[in-house]
């Protein structure tokens, strides 16, 4: 049986915000970084030099505390290797900031693309009834299969939806700082409500909050709010 948190603990960081870096693994054994959304890539957060070991970088979509090419860079690897996935509807926004065209990989919701021997599905992320992420804006979260038997969903920025909620995983990284995505509240119940359907996530993230949006406090009333099958790891 797989160790999901212990999994988790060793191979995924969120640096800030919705910064998310996991260790995966491609269907030939061959080590990937993958970043969503690096931001705040910096020391007061965590990061103390630019590390420069991105395989891939995943943006969800355009906004500044998502889409950041100065954060890219200092990912990136120097030799140029890098590669870049994001929905087709940034992508000339994104080249125009410097992104390689050629290194882009661009996805549409329901999608998967196996980038550098990596499969990755791009989920529809929108809000509903607020304004800010328009399901017609075609942005995205990510589902990851860092591993044969691990899978790694990281939201974007959304509400709670008929397409997250029917994503099976093994971990979850969800927004939680409410105003732009779900609260708190709303989080956990997509959660537990994915668990009682299908018995996972085994494990929950919670992010988007106490920098941009939301406060310190959301990781915790987030995890107070879960129930007990799912371990919930507070990042900050």
């Amino acid at each position: 049986m797989v160790d999901y948190e212990g999994f988790a603990r060793e191979h995924i960081r969120v640096n800030a915000h919705s910064s998310v870096r996991v260790e995966a693994a491609a269907v030939n054994g061959g080590a990937r970084v993958v970043y969503v959304d690096p931001f705040l890539v910096d020391g007061a957060h965590g990061v103390s030099a630019a590390p420069h070991d991105a395989d891939i970088i995943c943006f969800t979509h355009s906004h500044y505390d998502h889409f950041s090419p100065k954060d890219a860079a200092a990912v990136a690897r120097t030799d140029g290797t890098t590669r870049y996935v994001m929905p087709a509807s940034m992508v000339d926004e994104a080249v125009k900031a410097g992104i390689p065209a050629d290194a882009v990989t661009a996805v549409k919701p329901g999608e998967t693309a196996r980038v550098l021997g990596l499969p990755l599905r791009a989920v529809s992320a929108y809000n509903a009834g607020k304004p800010f992420h328009p399901k017609a804006n075609a942005w995205v979260g990510y589902l990851i299969q860092a591993r044969p038997a691990v899978s790694v969903y990281v939201c974007g920025d959304t509400d709670a939806n008929p397409e997250c909620a029917a994503v099976t995983c093994d971990i979850i990284c969800v927004p939680v700082g409410g105003k732009y995505t779900m609260n708190a509240p709303e989080g956990a119940a997509l959660v537990n409500t994915m668990h009682a359907a299908q018995g996972k996530p085994a494990v929950a993230i919670p992010t988007h909050y106490g920098s941009v949006t939301g406060t310190p406090a959301d990781g915790g009333t987030f995890a107070a709010l879960v129930g007990d099958g799912v371990r919930v790891i507070v990042p900050f």
